[in-house]
């Protein structure tokens, strides 16, 4: 008779008996560990708390998510402007009743405000020798915010001389606060700066303007004026300051 002998395991060869049964609880323990550890991976990889789904980006709602702004569009001596916060500079020097311009600037500004929305913001500012603010702070163009500021505009009242400069960077400043995605500045005059000074301080009026409109806010003009100082004037504020410059016809 031939009696076979079965192959041992390498590891448990040349050992005693002992050792071999302790090599094999050796392996039986470390077997259990493993199966248990994959045990745990499988039960973490399917928790819907820690997985993360693959066809969405990591990085959040992309700019495409946003809303739509609403911008509203106004009209004002011809011009069309769209935006949503609008603040005016307007003149109301003396000169402005020779030819009738200030009467017709006040039907302007009311239509413009009219026209509004609560989606918008707003403000006015009118200069003659000093200025004077109807809000120090934009408004947003509610039925009777815009009713009041109606009301301001047809009070005023013509007199003085043209002093811009100031009024200007006044009607920045209040620009400045109102944190919107498109503001436009609008000045509407009939002549050049004047703030009474014996020499020239236009130059020094459109460096003050242009150190003001630190957020390059676009300054547009309208001018009235029949002379080329004047004209020059609100042109040079318009082209530093990212602006039309318009002379609606007479």
């Amino acid at each position: 008779m031939i009696h076979t002998i079965a192959p041992q395991p390498r590891a448990a060869r040349g050992r005693s008996p002992f050792q071999r049964k302790h090599f094999f609880h050796r392996l039986l323990v470390v077997s259990s560990v493993a199966l248990g550890c994959l045990a745990l991976y499988a039960t973490d990889a399917t928790d819907p708390g820690t997985s993360r789904p693959l066809d969405l980006p990591s990085g959040g709602p992309g700019a495409d998510d946003d809303e739509e702004s609403i911008f509203d569009t106004i009209q004002f001596f011809g011009g069309a402007y769209e935006g949503d916060a609008f603040v005016w500079c307007l003149d109301k020097s003396c000169s402005m009743a020779w030819q009738g311009d200030f009467s017709q600037l006040q039907i302007e500004v009311i239509a413009s405000l009219e026209s509004l929305t609560e989606a918008s913001q707003f403000s006015l500012v009118a200069f003659s020798s000093g200025h004077i603010v109807w809000s120090p702070t934009l408004r947003e163009g509610s039925f009777a915010n815009r009713q009041a500021a109606i009301e301001w505009v047809r009070a005023l009242e013509p007199a003085g001389a043209s002093c811009i400069g100031p009024a200007v960077v006044k009607t920045i400043a209040i620009s400045n606060l109102a944190i919107v995605k498109s503001k436009h500045i609008i000045i509407l005059s009939d002549g050049a700066h004047s703030c009474g000074e014996e020499a020239d301080s236009s130059d020094a009026a459109i460096s003050a303007i242009t150190r003001a409109n630190w957020q390059r806010s676009p300054i547009h003009t309208i001018s009235l004026a029949g002379d080329a100082k004047g004209n020059l004037f609100l042109e040079q504020v318009a082209r530093q300051n990212s602006g039309s410059f318009r002379r609606p016809p007479r």
